[in-house]
């Protein structure tokens, strides 16, 4: 059996991120587009924890 990549424009439909602190979910259709949900989720969680 051999590897093989995945025809052109198929992937995943959508991604969803659960944060573990508040469990607001985020939902995305693009690999690069869960990536900036995510970081900007992490930059702005409510139930994020300050740092000294």
């Amino acid at each position: 059996m051999t590897a093989t990549p995945p025809p052109a424009g198929q992937g995943w439909d959508t991604a969803e991120y659960t944060c573990a602190r508040c469990w607001t979910t985020v939902t995305a259709s693009t690999e690069d587009e869960l990536i900036r949900l995510v970081f900007d989720h992490k930059a702005t969680c409510p139930a994020r924890t300050p740092t000294a």
